[in-house]
């Protein structure tokens, strides 16, 4: 089953992508108990954990929410949203906004999951590296994050760049790990329920630590 996992991502989806993966996305995004009949023959959904993907929370990770809410409330600590987004032009017709933020007990590796699903209907960049989507292990020491480079899938742990003002050694996690990171980390993955600002990030060396799904290598 795992262990609690949380989620954030923001991907954009080609305008034209198919019907059948947006209704897919649509139940995901809401609360409907009735599922589909059938489901798409990937890896993604050969577990439960598809249902709960967008949707799920739990007191694990608070994505700046209220410390002071009611314990029983968490209806706070996850929210998903799935809009066209239309553009300004006649031959630009837009496209695909899902956005969200959850926790369930999974894997960092079921957000590679769903991306490697959604990988054909992403909308093409021109930037460097897009981040796509960051999650946390709860017994990790560092948030996995699954991002595009040169178009092709990547995912990989967040290394940092040197800051020499960094506390030698804090606590973080469940697991009682600990890393010099703990500040950097709380305010790019816990403390909003925005994407991480990546300005501090070490991309050539997460490239090098990158596992890439084949099918996505032009």
């Amino acid at each position: 089953m795992g262990d609690y996992t949380g989620y954030k991502a923001n991907i954009r989806l080609r305008a034209d992508t198919p019907s059948d993966v947006m209704d897919m996305l649509h139940w995901m995004c809401s609360r409907d108990e009735n599922e589909p009949p059938t489901f798409p023959d990937y890896a993604f959904f050969q577990t439960y954990r598809h249902s709960s993907m967008f949707l799920g929370c739990s007191a694990y990770f608070n994505y700046g929410a209220s410390r002071d809410r009611d314990e029983d409330d968490y209806e706070d600590l996850s929210g998903a949203q799935l809009e066209l987004v239309q553009r300004q032009t006649s031959t630009d017709v837009g496209f695909w906004h899902l956005s969200f933020y959850s926790s369930t007990k999974g894997t960092t590796e079921d957000l590679y999951l769903l991306l490697q699903w959604l990988f054909p209907y992403l909308l093409p960049t021109t930037e460097q590296y897009r981040l796509l989507g960051v999650a946390m292990f709860e017994y990790a020491e560092r948030p996995t994050a699954s991002f595009l480079h040169q178009g092709i899938l990547h995912e990989a742990t967040v290394v940092y760049r040197p800051d020499p003002d960094a506390e030698e050694e804090c606590g973080f996690g469940f697991g009682g790990h600990t890393t010099p990171d703990y500040y950097r980390i709380r305010r790019d993955f816990c403390d909003t329920k925005d994407l991480p600002n990546t300005n501090d990030w070490d991309w050539p060396a997460m490239i090098a630590l990158a596992r890439i799904y084949p099918s996505t290598e032009k």
